[in-house]
């Protein structure tokens, strides 16, 4: 606000446009140079401090907004009430403060207020010192602050960038371990499978050997025929037990790959390192001890090594009948059972003691018969 802007209170009052000059303290008003030049030669007023405006302008807002006057009895100020910390005048004590003690005019106030405002003032320029020192050195704080920072950002970024250099050449080293661990093991592992498979093969084909034997073949084949397969068994099962170190264990092992990380940075190895272990592998299977001991492979070296004796004797009478008995069999009932092969067209079955029961009558000579089962003979 300019200085023409604020008028002279007292001419304000009469409707006259002056503009201030002056501010009386004491009195609390604004005043004009007119105005003023009367004010000073006033007996009541000639002692009071007057203050050029644009002087008075500058005084902080809280200080030029301080009333001189009491609002509820329009007199001057005279007395300081500490209970409240505000001045007020002298009928104050009557009213707002009649319960309050210890009152003080405002001119001793004033007299102390000189040695109390040196006080103020040093105590401001102590703090004042104290707050600048403080604020120097959490500057300084700050400045080293932010400066370690970009140092230690900068010295990770190349911890990192060593870290990751590190990390990718040990990482393509285990990693080719890991290579050539996987082609090793792969290679015996597949070898195995494919043996295996073999043996299963040949196993299936013996099995489909022997269900056709025990179905269409005669005695005389059914023996010879198990020789030939207790043969090709054995060797299945010698080639199969080689894979074993005993009856439940591997010979092969099992491969653990273990990974172990590392944690030093100054060492060769830092990402880890691959561990390989074989292990050893238990696998429980069926062993067949009796197979060699039921069924010895020498039981028969060749054809012409094969001897007859004689088991037991019967004797059939029949009166003049001719018998061509070629072939026989044994029935369930332990009975057995001759084919006749002449005109007779007979079967004639004994008992295990050898006695002739009775005849069965075919349709056409029999050179052989076997048993299959359910009450069924062929022929």
């Amino acid at each position: 606000m300019d200085d023409s802007d604020i008028q002279c209170t007292l001419c304000s009052k009469r409707d006259i446009p002056n503009a201030a000059v002056i501010w009386c303290a004491v009195c609390d008003e604004k005043l004009c140079q007119s105005c003023n030049e009367i004010h000073k030669y006033l007996k009541i007023s000639s002692s009071h401090e007057v203050t050029a405006l644009d002087v008075y302008k500058k005084l902080p807002t809280f200080i030029s907004s301080l009333k001189q006057t009491c609002d509820s009895h329009e007199e001057h100020f005279k007395l300081y009430c500490p209970a409240h910390r505000e001045p007020c005048c002298y009928k104050c004590t009557t009213t707002k403060h009649k319960t309050c003690h210890g009152f003080q005019t405002l001119d001793s106030l004033i007299e102390q207020s000189q040695t109390q405002f040196l006080d103020l003032e040093c105590t401001i320029d102590e703090l004042n010192i104290n707050i600048e020192t403080v604020f120097n050195n959490r500057t300084a704080a700050l400045i080293e602050l932010d400066d370690q920072v970009l140092d230690l950002a900068m010295h990770i970024k190349k911890t990192g960038e060593k870290l990751r250099e590190k990390l990718e050449s040990n990482e393509k080293e285990i990693l080719q371990q890991l290579s050539v661990v996987h082609s090793k093991y792969k290679a015996i592992f597949e070898n195995t499978v494919e043996e295996l498979q073999t043996m299963k093969a040949e196993i299936k084909s013996l099995q489909k050997n022997i269900e056709e034997m025990k179905e269409f073949a005669s005695e005389y084949q059914f023996v010879l025929g198990s020789q030939e397969i207790r043969l090709k068994l054995k060797k299945e099962k010698d080639n199969f037990c080689k894979y074993f170190e005993n009856d439940h264990q591997l010979s092969q092992k099992n491969v653990a790959l273990k990974f172990t990380p590392g944690q030093i940075l100054n060492q060769d190895i830092f990402l880890g390192t691959l561990v390989v272990e074989e292990v050893a592998c238990e696998i429980p299977f069926k062993k067949n001890a009796s197979l060699e001991a039921a069924f010895p492979l020498d039981i028969f070296q060749n054809i012409e090594s094969v001897k007859m004796h004689t088991s037991s004797q019967t004797k059939i009478l029949e009166g003049k009948v001719t018998r061509n008995l070629a072939g026989c069999t044994f029935l369930e009932n332990d009975q057995m059972l001759l084919s006749d092969w002449s005109d007779n067209n007979e079967l004639l079955i004994l008992d295990k003691q050898g006695e002739h029961l009775r005849n069965i009558v075919l349709d056409k000579k029999a050179f052989d018969v076997v048993y299959v089962g359910n009450h069924c003979v062929c022929q």
